[in-house]
């Protein structure tokens, strides 16, 4: 594996889950987390997530599909240990209360840029396996 060019001096790059049931939004995002160096899979929706995360460990898990909270259970089954970045439009304070719960630590604005999103991603590296 590569360094990712978002993690200076980290010796390879984030394995990163990326789940949205809108194709074009899930691929734009994947080719862009690509392009920056970074390790990507994606998935429809919690089941597919769920099943993924059966197969492979992923350092973070990208859910930017609505509610995330349906991806973070799924996953949370197979996956204790996975991390989250949910990308959202601004919860009311109860949504952010369920997603602090939930173990959601970086919530990302839905008009965040790519860059905006691989430096959410960055902050992961000094857990991952």
């Amino acid at each position: 594996m590569t360094p990712c060019m978002w993690l200076p001096g980290w010796p390879r790059t984030l394995n990163v889950l990326v789940v949205d049931g809108d194709r074009s939004r899930r691929e734009r995002l994947a080719g862009d987390l690509q392009r920056r160096g970074f390790d990507v899979r994606v998935a429809v929706n919690p089941r597919g997530a769920s099943a993924a995360a059966k197969r492979r460990a992923f350092d973070v898990v990208v859910v930017s599909d609505g509610d995330p909270a349906p991806v973070v259970r799924g996953v949370r089954a197979v996956a204790p240990g996975a991390r989250f970045v949910a990308i959202a439009q601004a919860p009311d304070i109860v949504g952010w209360i369920e997603l602090g719960l939930l173990g959601v630590t970086e919530i990302v604005a839905r008009e965040a840029t790519a860059d905006e999103i691989a430096a959410a991603l960055g902050r992961f590296a000094p857990y991952a396996a």
